[in-house]
């Protein structure tokens, strides 16, 4: 990370404690200075780790009422895992 993002991160942090402590003047003093910071820093992504998650529990939610068979919920769980079967 470079030091201008270290700086947003940081005041991001201090957005979400001072959210917390309920200090509205100082969640907009670091919300003003988050604002300023994007301009410098751009568009910063970071993936999501489970893409699928939602899709996972509904599925498993669907295998618990019998809504659909254990095979079914097998074959959608290995193509959600990207291990596809001819």
């Amino acid at each position: 990370m470079t030091p201008i993002q270290l700086q947003l991160a940081a005041h991001q942090i201090g957005m979400v404690r001072s959210s917390r402590a309920g200090a509205l003047d100082e969640w907009r003093a670091h919300q003003r200075q988050v604002a300023a910071l994007r301009v410098e820093v751009g568009a910063v992504y970071a993936p999501y780790p489970h893409p699928n998650r939602a899709l996972v529990k509904a599925l498993y939610a669907s295998v618990r009422e019998h809504l659909i068979s254990r095979a079914e919920f097998a074959a959608c769980i290995i193509s959600i895992m990207g291990r596809h079967h001819a």
